[in-house]
């Protein structure tokens, strides 16, 4: 493949040219957070800063964002500005702004694939390089993360980098720990643990970090000054309690009373215990539709093995260490998201790292044969075979998939009847209308009381 950078660059167009040919385009469904980025990247087209067209009724709670549209209170600002070159192409037809995000999707795609492949060939590894590849190609989260526009990928793309360069941090590493922060500040911890447990931690990381800090900072100083916090999300306020026995399904969202962490665990500590052990027992069964099972269980064992060994006075193999490692980060995110969203996608952040450390475990396995082409052929067999074997199942999101197909004509109906009356204060049931009428609107309150409150504030001079 000649050069590092060459190979990349021919492995990413590879699997860009593949991807459009052989996947076929879904529609994110309806509820997607996705049009509420989308919202505020067109916000920020215009010259209007960062509101968004999608609110929650629990957000009205706090004076300052008793307006329509709201100043960004649910959301981290990065997918958004990502979102910006997307939705200002589109030149105002949201359909073509939706189809364009799915683009940029893809060129990130490829982008992990050019990444990984540079990082093998740099190593000496070319027989990791199909492998590599093929599993980032065919698995299918990722698809939907492309297909719906999932802020993971960009996340992944840039947790990938830190991976990689993760025993020789650079100080350009602080800028995208930035730019990870603010797609999902509590992903921040794994670059930290990384550093830690590699034994990289010194002076010369304050750079980094503090690199990190500046680009985070400006966001904070927004908050500080449109919420009196320098770190606020109006999930801060509902998360712990979502899904509890108090709180069923979103129903704190549709109301006016913020449940913070200190008083959801006094009055609901139960409840939220619960959930999380529900989460926990949700994450361990539905592991194997992140990555085939035997990655995702193999890289978790690995934290079991590395501590025998350790107590044993033994280090074991690097590579040991570094599967230890993602399975180490992956217990420590599944057990965090437990207590707040059970959703798979939290996870897909590790998928790329994984992925990436399994085509290298392939590759190993395939050097006993003496010659190049042969070894890399063998790895390859041995990466289709995983695949074969232990397929990654996702039939809830692929029932999700066919549900978005068919609320297509309910969504045009939702947008025509936003349009046809501007006057009233729009209630709605999903945050696709909004974006396709470029209207404003609150999801739909869980009683006529909270309803009859927000309305009063919205009309109110």
């Amino acid at each position: 493949m000649g050069t590092p950078v060459g190979g990349g660059l021919v492995a990413a167009l590879v699997l860009l040219v593949a991807w459009s040919l052989g996947q076929e385009a879904r529609p994110p469904q309806p509820t997607a957070d996705l049009y509420t980025h989308l919202s505020v990247a067109r916000h920020l087209v215009r010259g209007e800063g960062f509101q968004t067209d999608v609110t929650y009724p629990l957000s009205f709670a706090w004076p300052f964002a008793r307006t329509l549209p709201q100043p960004l209170l649910h959301r981290r600002p990065g997918l958004a500005m990502l979102l910006v070159g997307p939705v200002a192409a589109a030149q105002g037809d949201p359909h073509r702004a939706v189809a364009m995000t799915r683009l940029l999707m893809m060129l990130m795609l490829a982008a992990l694939a050019g990444l990984g492949t540079g990082a093998l060939l740099r190593l000496g590894e070319p027989a990791a390089v199909a492998p590599w590849l093929l599993l980032l190609g065919t698995n299918p989260l990722l698809g939907y993360a492309v297909d719906w526009g999932f802020e993971e990928l960009p996340a992944g793309l840039l947790l990938l980098v830190l991976w990689l360069r993760r025993r020789a941090p650079h100080w350009s590493d602080g800028l995208l720990m930035g730019l990870l922060g603010l797609l999902r500040l509590e992903l921040l911890i794994l670059p930290v643990l990384w550093w830690l447990l590699t034994g990289t931690w010194t002076r010369r990381l304050l750079v980094p970090l503090a690199l990190a800090v500046a680009v985070l900072l400006p966001w904070a100083v927004r908050d500080l000054v449109v919420t009196g916090r320098p770190f606020f999300l109006v999930q801060g306020q509902a998360e712990l309690v979502k899904d509890t026995r108090e709180w069923p399904g979103y129903s704190v969202y549709r109301g006016l009373a913020p449940q913070p962490p200190v008083q959801a665990l006094r009055t609901a500590g139960t409840s939220v215990l619960r959930k999380g052990w529900r989460g926990l027992r949700f994450f361990r069964t539905e592991l194997g539709g992140l990555v085939p099972w035997p990655v995702a269980w193999g890289a978790v064992l690995s934290v079991l093995t590395v501590l025998l060994l350790r107590l044993r006075g033994r280090a074991g193999p690097r590579q040991l260490g570094a599967w230890a490692l993602l399975g180490l980060s992956l217990a420590l995110l599944a057990g965090l998201y437990a207590f707040f969203d059970h959703s798979l996608r939290h996870l897909l952040v590790l998928v790329p790292p994984l992925l990436w450390e399994t085509a290298r475990l392939l590759a190993v396995a395939a050097r006993r044969v003496k010659q190049p082409l042969a070894a890399g052929l063998l790895a390859l067999a041995l990466a289709a075979n995983l695949l074969w074997i232990f397929p990654s199942p996702l039939p809830g999101w692929q029932f999700a998939a066919r549900e978005a197909l068919r609320l297509a004509d309910v969504t045009s109906d939702r947008v025509a009847a936003l349009i046809a009356d501007p006057a009233t204060v729009p209630f709605v049931l999903d945050a696709a209308s909004p974006w396709y009428a470029d209207r404003a609107a609150v999801w739909t309150p869980g009683n006529a009381a909270v309803a009859d409150s927000i309305r009063t504030w919205l009309e109110s001079p």
